[in-house]
């Protein structure tokens, strides 16, 4: 799974860098306690991956358990509390091409999450021919930022 703390500017550029910090590293240790047997990784700045080998269903409960658990964490002196968008998706992965694969396609449902709305995790099985799509679009973006 990919997600990233939503609006994660917004806490920095309206409480400072230390309550920003405060918020990352509270997210970090409530991601550890969710999921403690699968890899948690701080990836980028606000954006976290999380690698597992479980089942969907398995893994789907932990992450309804963090979002859940995510609005009870005590930030002081917040108007409103942080929450997180992602994306992942599960299937039998056969080596680094799958594995990337898989990554575009997390990351593609990571931004679909992200357009309806924020707060939400979009997930669906592995499929091939859309991680294509999703590889493809990611090319795009690079070529034009380039």
């Amino acid at each position: 799974m990919i997600c990233d703390i939503d609006r994660f500017k917004f806490f920095n550029d309206t409480y400072g860098h230390v309550l920003g910090d405060d918020i990352l590293s509270g997210i970090s240790r409530l991601l550890c306690h969710i999921f403690p047997d699968d890899c948690v990784y701080r990836y980028g700045g606000d954006e976290f991956l999380i690698l597992s080998f479980r089942n969907q269903p398995s893994f789907q409960d932990d992450v309804e358990r963090f979002q859940r658990h995510l609005k009870d964490l005590p930030f002081d002196d917040l108007t409103r509390q942080p929450t997180m968008s992602g994306g992942y998706t599960w299937g039998l992965c056969q080596g680094a091409v799958d594995l990337r694969k898989m990554f575009a396609l997390a990351d593609h449902f990571l931004y679909q999450a992200k357009e309806a709305g924020r707060n939400r995790i979009h997930c669906e099985p592995f499929d091939d021919q859309k991680a294509e799509i999703s590889l493809h679009e990611i090319g795009n973006l690079i070529d034009k930022s380039s």
